[in-house]
């Protein structure tokens, strides 16, 4: 009994990589980090920003904002909840793996055209939310649960990057498509129209 134990905690679904074990890690550290939620949130993208300033660019809202004011501005509060309600999201679903992934997906396809390279900016993230975790839960952040966040994000940014691969490429086979229709009606227009269908005397 206690090695099918062991062997059902240490299972890893084929989704998301992640055990039981590791789930449950994840789900007991956001529980605590959901307790200072508002300012913990804001602290993952001052500490972003502060990293990579290139980011802060992408929010005209507050892209030129010092840090210190950061956390004063209610759009990036609005938006720093955004963002950790998405992750809480993927945490209570993390026993439905294929939900998760569809979460994931819905997220990516928000963000593909966001920056020219956002696999990197997804990574980096991930990066800077397992750090702030660590930085306000302690020792909550045990070395399962460091690994645990990490293999989470790694799932997030494979995921993602199909998605954004997959958008971009619908994307622009949509946007040749309706200039190819564009320009099949212009030519359309011009073939029947009456100086087309009758030239004059000049030509």
């Amino acid at each position: 009994m206690g090695n099918s134990a062991s062997a059902d905690t240490s299972a890893r679904d084929s989704v998301t990589n992640l055990s039981s074990h590791e789930k449950q890690a994840i789900r007991d550290t956001w529980l605590a980090f959901k307790k200072q939620l508002r300012t913990g949130s804001v602290t993952i993208f001052v500490v972003l920003f502060m990293r990579h300033p290139e980011y802060q660019k992408l929010f005209t809202a507050f892209a030129d904002d010092p840090a210190s004011e950061l956390p004063k501005n209610p759009r990036m509060l609005a938006h720093a909840l955004t963002f950790a309600y998405a992750i809480t999201a993927i945490v209570d679903s993390l026993e439905e793996p294929e939900t998760t992934k569809e979460i994931v997906r819905k997220v990516a396809i928000a963000h593909a055209h966001r920056a020219s390279d956002m696999k990197t900016a997804f990574e980096r993230m991930g990066s800077t939310v397992v750090d702030t975790l660590v930085e306000k839960l302690g020792s909550s952040m045990t070395p399962t649960a460091v690994a645990a966040w990490k293999q989470l994000f790694t799932f997030i940014v494979a995921t993602s990057e199909k998605t954004f691969e997959e958008t971009l490429r619908r994307d622009g086979q949509g946007h040749q498509a309706s200039s190819k229709a564009s320009s099949s009606s212009r030519a359309g227009s011009k073939s029947s129209s009456p100086n087309s269908q009758h030239p004059s005397a000049d030509t």
